[in-house]
């Protein structure tokens, strides 16, 4: 197996996604997506962030490689994401002592989503752990970048950041990890849509952590999706969040037509597994135009934010119809999203099953049949 060393000691050990048609059962990636985590190998072993339960098998595969026979000491979590902490379960198996790092918010999610409350290290703003061999990690909390518990973790030796979501990007990693090893042009239009669909949102907590992370040295960008940026680094950071072109609001003009028969498409074939019916009132008069600004307004005006992104926004915050699962009569949920995203991961396991890829085949990343404990 090919392995990616991409700094110091600092190295690849993400997955790609080569056959969803779609993310988070709503947005088209037709060149699929990476999910990407990273370990760092000082005195100890710090494993960044995991990837999705369905591609546990090559993820150990992948980390066998890099450190061999040595534990995992730490396992720090950025953001707990089902694609991002879907292997935190089979990790504590392989490596019973490790540490599971997080802030107060990630160990309420962890304890909720996988019952895991031992061998946790709760972190705080700006709060360290020294892997020795002059490696230190600094955390910095960036809650609602997009999910409450988020963080960035910091490689201070090596000017390496690692963001989760931030700075992420559509598209599969094709012949390298770093930008300067790949041609980048295909990710850049990735990120201005990703950054849209997923983050723009919260524009505001977006530009709070960009001023806590404003005065480090930083040489490589190490989101959760994407490629690593290091040449295109300042050019990245420049994206976010000032830069959204009102031809990347990717939000889709009719909603009504378009957002719900998306999720509804994955949430029906969820459903039907549990028993489950979905009923969808698409409330068609229900249209978004986003607002440009005008010529005398600059890109940027309101409150800092930007009108563009307060558009993307606001055309996110809209409900184009009314979702219900009912059983037996009885509306179990609102507009399903929760439920069925909560339960992604799990199911595309089981839909998506493929045979188990060779260890050493790097091009294709198909998702493996979820291990048993005798598996590991």
């Amino acid at each position: 197996m090919n392995i990616s060393e991409i700094g110091n000691k600092i190295f690849y050990a993400g997955v790609n996604n080569r056959t969803a048609s779609v993310f988070e059962e709503l947005w088209p990636i037709p060149n699929g997506v990476s999910y990407n985590s990273y370990v760092v190998a000082g005195d100890k072993v710090a494993l960044i962030d995991t990837v999705p339960a369905c591609y546990c098998i090559k993820f150990l595969h992948k980390i066998a490689a890099i450190i061999g026979n040595r534990p995992i000491d730490y396992l720090i979590i950025n953001h707990m994401e089902p694609d991002h902490s879907g292997a935190i379960q089979i990790i504590r198996q392989k490596y019973p002592d490790i540490k599971i790092v997080g802030n107060s918010k990630t160990a309420d999610m962890i304890a909720g989503y996988y019952g895991i409350t031992d061998n946790l290290l709760i972190i705080k703003e700006n709060d360290t752990i020294d892997l020795g061999a002059g490696k230190t990690l600094r955390f910095f909390l960036t809650p609602m970048v997009h999910w409450p518990e988020t963080m960035m973790t910091y490689l201070e030796s090596d000017a390496f950041i690692f963001t989760g979501d931030a700075f992420g990007c559509y598209g599969a990693l094709n012949g390298g990890v770093v930008d300067n090893e790949m041609n980048t042009d295909l990710y850049i239009p990735e990120m201005y849509r990703y950054y849209s669909n997923i983050v723009a949102k919260y524009g505001v907590m977006v530009q709070n952590a960009l001023k806590k992370t404003a005065a480090l040295k930083i040489d490589y960008i190490c989101p959760t999706h994407g490629p690593v940026w290091h040449e295109r680094a300042a050019e990245v950071v420049g994206i976010v969040p000032d830069d959204l072109p009102a031809a990347q609001i990717d939000v889709l003009a009719d909603a009504a037509h378009a957002v719900v028969p998306a999720r509804g498409h994955g949430h029906q074939r969820l459903l039907a597994e549990a028993g489950l019916e979905l009923h969808v009132a698409i409330q068609k008069e229900q249209v978004f135009a986003p607002r440009l600004p005008r010529a005398d307004e600059s890109p940027q005006a309101g409150g800092g934010v930007g009108i563009l992104q307060q558009e993307a926004a606001r055309a996110m915050r809209m409900r184009p119809g009314k979702a219900v699962v009912r059983r037996a009569g009885i509306d179990i949920d609102d507009f399903v999203c929760q439920h069925a995203e909560r339960c992604a991961d799990a199911a595309h396991a089981r839909i998506q099953a493929r045979p188990l890829v060779a260890a050493d085949d790097d091009d294709t990343d198909q998702p493996a049949s979820l291990p048993g404990r005798d598996m590991l």
